[in-house]
């Protein structure tokens, strides 16, 4: 990091600046792509803003020349209005610079904006490219959750009506007696994530290879890694439950005996915890032989005379919530056999490829539906930008001539990016991630919101990577980060629907 500083020439920061060393870095950092991790309070509007303006200062580059893109209209405009507001600051200090007084001009007309309306403007240029109504509307979420609910009952009373196979599978496996509520919940979810990836009909057929697993154990299984992941937080409050117990069953002795508890009992918890916490090398025979076959020691009895009763009765307390901790992981992960876990996932494997069908088939019905009303959703507005900026895996002329009106691209809330707008991006954008103009600025702990289908893992994966040297560069204006996995969205919620069932 400190050599890529030395190489970027930095402009040296005066001893009263307002910035700190990180903020300035972010401020004037260039000649490679830039990934500024910024929590709430690290001034990460303010930053950036700051370097639009010193871009127009130092590099002599217009406003216009500069793509800005947010997720609200609220703050898009914020931005523009500060901006506008440094801009006078400067022009008050340097009245008769000419190319400041011109970007006051050209303010209105940035391109600083939603992607929404940035995709907007691109598709109303060149509409006939795409065989679009130059009158289309943009349907708000309640106009397509009307059409949508419309389109999908239609479709599921046709299928009925066929005696559909697939169909008649997925309603027998999801909905109740009374209505196909919970099917159309499910098909409208994996629609929406399936909408969000840029190869949507390869990554529905590719779902069901998701329930695919080698040999005879689970750990074979592409995601049983993440397993691990979901484990290993709860196995930590475990042990701090066992430390308490300890603590407190200690501070229970009196008249100089010794608790049985950190004697006899302890060693045994921490020796099964400890266990249970080396899972990642287990295989899931074995980590569920762990579960299954230990028993615990019982928790020592009160003795009046030899221990204190109310930290006697708060190291019990604390004993048990470390196992009742330990037999909720049991049982959400650990009830069925290796040889049962292949039956549900042989069985969901048949319901997602049922599913899948049935999502590409409403797919096609909504889209006619939406042409034949001259209507784009949020949805279809970055696809139709894809395929104005692409063909066949190649730039369009039409991305040629955007990626040339631009000399730097800035995302604001990079965490709230989805795999659709992430291709645009990388369509727009100049050189590579050692050598780009791609500017993106967020805090990955707010994609708890899961904006639009975001994918956060877009953050975690450069911000690991722009560590590395011949890479991007992170600033880290806030460290904290939280890993969210879109895919296993997917999965899950397939997959929790179908174990909770009785096959």
């Amino acid at each position: 990091m400190e050599d890529r500083v030395m190489m970027s020439n930095l402009p040296k920061k005066p001893q009263d600046a307002i910035w700190n060393d990180e903020q300035w870095q972010a401020i004037y950092e260039k000649g490679h792509d830039l990934l500024i991790s910024a929590g709430a309070g690290s001034g990460k509007t303010a930053v950036l803003v700051e370097r639009m303006i010193q871009k127009i200062l130092i590099d002599q580059i217009n406003i216009d020349e500069l793509l800005v893109l947010t997720f609200t209209e609220a703050a898009a405009a914020e931005m523009k209005q500060r901006i506008r507001s440094r801009i006078e600051q400067e022009l008050a200090l340097h009245p008769h610079d000419v190319l400041l007084a011109t970007q006051l001009n050209k303010i209105a007309s940035a391109n600083i904006s939603t992607f929404h309306a940035f995709c907007n403007k691109l598709i109303r240029k060149y509409y006939y490219l795409l065989q679009l109504d130059p009158v289309f509307k943009i349907a708000d979420d309640i106009e397509v959750g009307i059409l949508q609910d419309d389109v999908i009952e239609a479709l599921f009373d046709e299928l009925a009506e066929q005696d559909d196979e697939a169909y008649v599978q997925l309603s027998e496996s999801f909905n109740s007696d009374r209505d196909d509520e919970a099917l159309k919940t499910m098909v409208l979810k994996v629609y929406e994530l399936a909408r969000s990836n840029p190869h949507m009909e390869q990554w529905l057929k590719e779902l069901p290879d998701l329930y695919q697993w080698e040999g005879d154990d689970l750990s074979t299984w592409g995601y049983y890694q993440q397993l691990n992941h979901l484990m290993s937080p709860v196995i930590d409050e475990a042990l701090l439950d066992l430390k308490k117990a300890y603590a407190f069953a200690q501070d229970a002795e009196v008249m100089g005996v010794a608790h049985k508890y950190p004697t006899d009992v302890y060693p045994q918890d921490l020796e099964y915890l400890n266990r249970l916490k080396e899972g990642a090398q287990a295989t899931y025979a074995e980590l569920r032989e762990a579960f299954k076959g230990t028993k615990l020691a019982t928790f020592p009895r009160f003795n009046a005379k030899q221990y204190d009763k109310e930290a006697h009765e708060q190291s019990k307390k604390a004993r048990d919530a470390f196992k009742k901790r330990i037999g909720k992981l049991e049982e959400k992960y650990f009830v069925y056999t290796n040889e049962t876990h292949h039956q549900h996932f042989k069985a969901s494997q048949a319901l997602v490829i049922a599913l899948s069908k049935l999502v590409f088939l409403f797919h096609e019905r909504f889209m006619k539906a939406k042409h034949e009303r001259q209507m784009l959703d949020f949805s279809d507005l970055e696809w139709n930008t894809l395929q104005l900026l692409t063909d066949r895996g190649k730039p369009t002329e039409v991305a040629k001539e955007v990626y040339r009106q631009f000399k730097e691209i800035m995302i604001d809330e990079y965490q709230d990016v989805n795999r659709v707008q992430e291709a645009i991006i990388q369509l727009l954008k100049s050189g590579g991630e050692d050598d780009g103009n791609l500017f993106m600025v967020g805090d990955v702990k707010q994609s708890i919101y899961r904006f639009r289908q975001a994918a956060p893992d877009l953050f975690i994966d450069k911000s690991e990577r722009f560590n590395e040297p011949d890479s991007g560069t992170l600033i880290q204006l806030n460290r904290n980060f939280r890993s969210r996995s879109e895919i296993l969205d997917a999965t899950n919620l397939i997959f929790e629907n179908i174990m909770d069932k009785e096959l």
